[in-house]
Parts: structure tokens; sequence; C-alpha cells
């Protein structure tokens, strides 16, 4: 089965004058984030030329100009060509790009409406992360056939014509599972041939998803395949080498995890994704066994206006404390919120700071201060594995926030 991975080449080209300079440009700035903003809308919209007059220093800009294209993976991989050249002298420079894209504005426009669409189509709203991913995924697989010409390469060409290589599967699941604000990732590797998929967040855990290789080729319409389906690195790496580098790490079967997540609910939901995956119902004692090690004993989702905060080793996952409370790690969290973060080691005191709010969480406290006013709380935070951890209904309560909680998917919900 022959998959091939159309290389994009990101071309950037360095040309300097110390005396030619333009007058009359539009976009102007001053600020390397803004000017950064300027170039990345403009891919978006995918236009194939821009003028920027930007006022600073030459090296600063070298390094923008050189990187812009790594700070959104989804044009990073469907943009073919970034060409760039910046006159001037004494700190003014006009910066010209000329760019190529796989696919149009029209086209895109058309992809995005068409996203939409299906989606409002195919997902419900009482649906579960688990649910929403394979519904992407299967709808995929089953309105798509593999471009054997090597022809198509967009999201946009199948949507359109039924039709693409792999970069077409990836970018439409892409596309659509962050539309549905679930993270994901793509990833570059080999599988006989250049290939990509994607990868995806889910329960606290990254997983595999390969939907050109669930697609058979020759396509028979109706059939699709999980074989390729929420994988860890160590499965996929049996038929794919992986090139991407600072890829999340997948270690967890989700066979583990919707066993694990089986038994906290009478919803026969995980059991009937067990069964639909061809997967094995893991009896209880094997089960317990094999959680002693494993992260997914307090498996918790927070999810702030419709999107998954992401936790990782490095700050640590949130848990059910002994009071039936949900503890997040601190500084992630907060700062996700926007919050300013610091310490008091005197006093072993956590403090939040936003919009006008201070919300100090002593650890071991069974209290937090709000403005320095005392707000009792039925549990405490706590410093475990060298980490801080609040009760985050307290604080983000005190922040204005409000928490609900899903008890089926285990998930903090935060709304404004």
């Amino acid at each position: 089965m022959k998959r091939r991975l159309i290389l994009i080449l990101i071309v950037l080209t360095l040309i300097t004058s110390q005396f030619s300079y333009a007058f009359g440009y539009s976009n102007e700035t001053g600020s390397l984030d803004t000017l950064q903003n300027m170039i990345i809308n403009s891919l978006r919209a995918r236009e194939t030329s821009i003028d920027i007059r930007y006022t600073g220093d030459s090296d600063d800009l070298k390094n923008v100009l050189s990187n812009v294209i790594n700070f959104d993976e989804y044009l990073k991989y469907t943009v073919m060509s970034l060409k760039w050249q910046y006159t001037g002298y004494n700190g003014k420079l006009d910066i010209n790009f000329s760019t190529s894209h796989l696919l149009n504005k029209a086209q895109e426009d058309y992809a995005n409406q068409r996203i939409k669409e299906i989606l409002a189509q195919i997902i419900k709203p009482d649906m579960t992360i688990h649910e929403k991913i394979k519904t992407v995924h299967d709808w995929i697989v089953l309105n798509s056939e593999y471009d054997t010409s090597l022809t198509y390469r967009t999201h946009y060409d199948i949507l359109y014509r039924g039709t693409a290589v792999c970069s077409g599967y990836a970018l439409l699941f892409h596309r659509m599972v962050s539309e549905l604000k679930i993270p994901t990732r793509l990833i570059v590797g080999n599988a006989g041939e250049e290939h990509i998929w994607n990868m995806v967040y889910v329960d606290n855990q990254w997983f595999h998803v390969d939907t050109t290789f669930n697609d058979p080729v020759p396509d028979k319409q109706g059939r699709l395949r999980h074989d390729f389906y929420m994988l860890t690195d160590e499965q996929i790496r049996k038929t794919h080498t992986i090139y991407t580098e600072n890829k999340p790490v997948s270690t967890v079967s989700y066979e583990l995890l919707l066993n694990k997540l089986s038994q906290r609910t009478d919803d026969n939901l995980y059991v009937e994704l067990i069964n639909q995956l061809n997967l094995s119902i893991i009896d209880e004692v094997a089960l317990n066994n094999s959680i002693i090690s494993n992260p997914l004993s307090g498996v918790v989702n927070v999810t702030a206006f419709d999107e998954y905060i992401q936790y990782d080793d490095n700050y640590g996952f949130p848990f059910i404390d002994s009071n039936d409370r949900t503890q997040v790690p601190f500084r992630i969290t907060l700062e996700y919120f926007g919050a300013k973060v610091d310490w008091i080691p005197e006093s072993n005191t956590a403090v939040a700071m936003l919009n006008g709010v201070t919300v100090k969480i002593p650890i071991g406290k069974p209290y937090v201060l709000v403005n320095d006013k005392l707000v009792y709380n039925d549990t405490i935070s706590v410093i475990k594995d060298d980490r801080t951890y609040l009760p985050i209904r307290v604080v983000l309560e005190s922040f204005g926030f409000d928490i609900d909680w899903n008890s089926n998917t285990q998930t903090v919900i935060v709304k404004k």
C-alpha cells in the first residue's frame, strides 16, 4: 500500500541593503510579538504576499522570521513555501513576504464551513470526548478514499472530492478535532514511505491515531478498521518510525484506560467502546494490579471554556483527594487562566492574582484568603511529589468562575 507524505519545504531567503527604504506601508510595528501575529494572520488568510514595516533590531528580527512557521503546526504543514527579504537602515526595516500554499483562501473557507456542518450533524451534545474522537475518526475513514494517484494532498480534497493522500487524512482529523477544542498534534514519520498521522489528548493521556492506515485500499464502501486507533508509542512503533521531535509521550494503553473508566460508572458507554474497538475486558483483580504503578488511578480532566487543559509529568496531574475534592497542579492551572502566581516560603503559601483579586492558599490549611478575607474550605491544599496542588473549586470561584462537575467523565468544567 503506497502512502506518501508530500514534503513541504519552507524556503527562507534573506536579502539586506543599507540604503533602500520604502514608504507607505499599512502594516507597521515595533513589536516582535505583533510582527509575528501579523505574519501568522496573513498565512491563515492564505495571502501570497505581505509587506510590513518593522522598527527594531535586525538580529532579533531574523530569529522571528526564521521560526515563525513553527508557531502554528497546521500552517507548518499547509504552507508550501515562505520566502522573505528585508531592506532598510537605522533600525527601520521594510519586510516583504512571498508565500505559496497547499490550498487557497476559497478552499480554506469551504473546508472550514464543511467541517462545521459535518460536526453539527455527527456530534451530539451529550457525547463524551471518547465518543467525539471515535465519531470523527469513523466519519473520515467512511467518507474518504486513499488517492493512489498521489495527486490530492489536503483535507479540502477529501471534503470536496472524497480523496487524498495521508496528509489529507491527517489534516482533516486535525482540523475536526481542533474544532471540538480537543488537543491534537500532527506527527511526521515513515511507514514504508514518508507518512503523517495524528496524536490526540484525552484523560491526561496522548494517543496515536492513523486514519489513513485504518482505511482499506482499495476502498470498500462501509468498511473501516481500528487497528491504528488510540495507540501508544510502543504500539505505533511496530509499524511506524517517528521523526517528529518534542512530541508528547504515550505510554498508557487505551484498553487499560477504558477499563478503568468503566469501573467508575454504571453507564455501559466504556464497555461498548471496548467491544466496538475489539479490545478486551480486564477483570477487576488484573485491572487493579495494572494500575498500581500507573497514573490512571486518579484520572481527572479539567476543561476551561470548552478547551481541555493539558497536564503532564512535569507539572503533575489532577486527582481526587481523600475528601472527595479535586486537586489540581497550582502553577500550570492558574497561569492558564491568566493569573500571576507567587510563592511565600516563610508561610508555605501559594499566591494567585487575577483581575484585582488576590487569593492566598496556605498549604495544609482548610481555608484560603481572598483579598485577606478568610474563606473556609472542606479540604486542604497539599504538596505531593514535590508539587503544589490546590482545591480547584474554592480558588477559581474566588476569581468569579463557575465550576461544574461531570461524574461520568470525571471532568471539572470551568465557565466564565
